[in-house]
């Protein structure tokens, strides 16, 4: 369960960082729907990930307001994509690294493999993993429980298969 979220959650293992470069309005709409009703609502978000980072962001997950660029530098990032002030710190402070004030120590591979670890138990999601609960694990990570769900169940159970032989 863990790796087939780190896959997912890093884009098959390809990125550390969130992408937040949107060159559609549709696409804002349809990602962050629960922001932007309308394609002109998106329009100025269009090609800016710093503005929509701390749009999205700003006020949420222990960030604070849109001014302070707390979404931006605590946007997703890790193999885990750990979001915001308040996960960044008590990660961080788990683990022994300043993620708050050094956000860009989650682009190492190891600490962010580290970190990704600390946040998935404390979470509870290794005790969810026992039960194969793919559903309550993807909303513990990232707030949604269907969102590339089929996918990460099948590469569990595929990791599963592997590591039972």
């Amino acid at each position: 369960a863990f790796l087939a979220n780190a896959k997912v959650e890093s884009a098959n293992f390809t990125t550390l960082e969130e992408g937040l470069f949107y060159t559609t309005p549709q696409r804002l709409v349809f990602i962050f729907r629960s922001y932007f009703k309308t394609v002109e609502q998106a329009t100025p978000y269009l090609r800016n990930p710093k503005k929509l980072a701390n749009y999205v962001y700003g006020n949420r997950l222990g960030n604070r307001g849109q001014d302070t660029n707390d979404g931006w530098n605590h946007r997703g990032r890790g193999v885990g994509q750990i979001t915001g002030l308040s996960n960044y710190d008590r990660t961080g402070t788990r683990i022994g690294v300043d993620l708050v004030s050094f956000p860009e120590k989650l682009l190492d591979p190891y600490i962010s493999c580290d970190a990704f670890a600390s946040f998935f138990e404390s979470t509870g999601c290794n005790r969810l993993a026992d039960v194969q609960d793919c559903g309550a694990i993807t909303q513990a990570i990232n707030g949604v429980a269907r969102l590339k769900a089929k996918e990460r169940q099948a590469f569990a159970e595929s990791i599963t298969k592997i590591l039972s032989a």
